[in-house]
């Protein structure tokens, strides 16, 4: 008796309905796809659109946004970096409702030789970005703060660097 066929295809159809294979899972979920500049505005020096410093603080402007079909992502263990940025997502009171962390787009990697053909790395950031965000599409969002991390020798801390407004 084969009954192997049968129950393979009641758990691919099991997997199927509660979203464990993500190209087959609720893709009904509604998100906002935020597109966000950031810049050091008048702090770089006349004409630099790469920095040779990791700008502490940026201006924050939301560009647009549209709405789109999709989830987020899931991390299952999100680390932080000193070459990613958090955004953090804040209801009306201020609370924090979500955080995504991703990679630092300011961030470019450079590799120069010497003359003995040794290679040395060198870190550039742009003065102005742009990139984009997906936020869950939920009405009590009312803003977002991008906050760098900083490695302080023992843990991480979340330096704030700019805030805008969804609305």
């Amino acid at each position: 008796m084969k009954t192997n066929g049968f129950w393979g295809i009641i758990f691919v159809l099991g997997l199927c309905l509660i979203g464990g294979f993500g190209a087959f899972g609720d893709q009904s979920a509604s998100l906002r796809e935020i597109q966000i500049h950031l810049s050091v505005g008048e702090a770089a020096p006349a004409g630099a659109a790469l920095l040779a410093f990791r700008p502490n603080f940026g201006l924050v402007t939301i560009q647009s946004q549209r709405r789109m079909s999709g989830n987020l992502p899931r991390e299952r263990n999100p680390e932080l970096s000193e070459d990613q940025l958090v955004i953090a997502a804040l209801n009306g009171r201020g609370d924090e409702a979500l955080r995504i962390i991703i990679p630092d787009p300011r961030l470019l990697r450079a590799e120069t030789s010497d003359e003995s053909g040794r290679l040395s790395q060198k870190l550039l950031y742009r003065a102005a970005v742009d990139f984009s965000v997906a936020l869950p599409d939920d009405p009590a969002l009312e803003s977002i703060k991008i906050f760098q991390p900083q490695w302080t020798g023992a843990e991480f801390i979340l330096v704030p660097i700019g805030e805008a407004r969804l609305r």
